[in-house]
C-alpha cells in the first residue's frame, strides 16, 4: 500500500501530554518514517508540552489542520471569535503559546494525500462535520462525493473504526488524547500490509491528576473522561 513506507496516524491529540508521549515511545520501536498529525493538537490541558513533544521528535511530520487549529488561530486575530466554553478554552490555549505557534497552527494544510489515501480532519469538506459509526451510508456517501481516493482517513469523533462505503474505505483514527471505547492512546499505522488499529497503554490515573494541575479551565472534563474511559 505504501511502497515500504511506514506511517503512524495521530489524531486529536488534545493536549494530552501523556498519552502522547506514550504513543511517541511506541513509534521510537516501530522504524516509523512518517507521521501524519490529523488536527486538533494543543486544544486542551498542557498545550505547549505537547507541541514541544512534537517539536522534539526526530521522525518527518505531516500536519493537518483541525477545527480547534483554525478556530485558535480566528480567535487571536478575533475573526468570528467563539464564545461561553470554547472562548475560555481558546483564551487559556493562547495565554499558553507563542504568537508564532499560533500563526502556524493556522497555517496548516486541511487536507493531505499520499497515494490513493486522502486524509482529512473530520470529513472532506468539513472540519467539523465528524463521521461516525452510526453515520448512514448515505450521508457519508455524500461527504464523498467528490473525493477521488479509494480510503479516506479522519478523526475528530474519537472512536477508531472503518466503514465501506460504495468502492470506498473511511477509517477513523480514534484519539490519542480523549479516546473512547479504548482502555489507551489510539492511533493508526499504515505499510504495505494494510491500516492497523493501534492502542498504546499509558497510566490514565498520573494523566488525569496532571491535569487538574494544569488549570485548564476545563481540566474536570478532561480528567473525569479519562478515569471513565478506562473503567469501561
Amino acid at each position: 500500500m505504501c511502497n515500504s513506507m511506514k506511517i503512524a496516524v495521530l489524531y486529536d491529540i488534545l493536549g494530552n501530554y501523556f498519552a502522547l508521549e506514550a504513543v511517541l515511545k511506541e513509534i521510537e520501536h516501530q522504524n516509523i518514517d512518517v507521521i501524519i498529525v490529523g488536527g486538533n493538537i494543543v486544544w486542551g490541558p498542557h498545550p505547549l508540552e505537547v507541541l514541544d513533544l512534537l517539536r522534539q521528535c526526530p521522525i518527518k511530520k505531516q500536519f493537518i489542520r483541525g477545527n480547534t487549529e483554525r478556530e485558535l488561530f480566528n480567535s487571536s486575530c478575533d475573526v468570528m471569535a467563539s464564545q461561553g466554553y470554547f472562548s475560555e478554552m481558546y483564551t487559556w490555549c493562547l495565554s499558553k503559546l507563542t504568537a508564532q505557534d499560533v500563526k502556524w497552527l493556522g497555517a496548516m494544510q486541511s487536507t493531505f494525500v499520499y497515494e490513493n489515501i486522502l486524509f482529512v480532519h473530520a470529513s472532506p469538506r468539513s472540519d467539523t462535520e465528524g463521521i461516525r459509526k452510526t453515520t448512514a451510508d448515505a450521508e457519508i456517501s455524500e461527504m464523498l462525493k467528490n473525493v477521488q481516493q479509494e480510503i479516506v482517513v479522519c478523526g475528530h469523533t474519537y472512536r477508531q473504526f472503518t466503514r465501506e462505503i460504495g468502492n470506498q474505505i473511511v477509517v477513523n483514527a480514534g484519539s490519542v488524547g480523549l479516546q473512547m471505547d479504548s482502555k489507551g492512546a489510539c492511533w493508526l499505522m499504515i505499510d504495505d500490509a494494510g491500516i492497523q488499529f493501534m492502542e498504546t497503554d499509558y497510566n490514565f490515573e498520573i494523566a488525569a491528576m496532571e491535569m487538574m494541575h494544569s488549570h485548564c479551565p476545563r481540566r474536570q472534563e478532561f480528567a473525569s473522561h479519562l478515569l471513565e474511559s478506562s473503567l469501561e
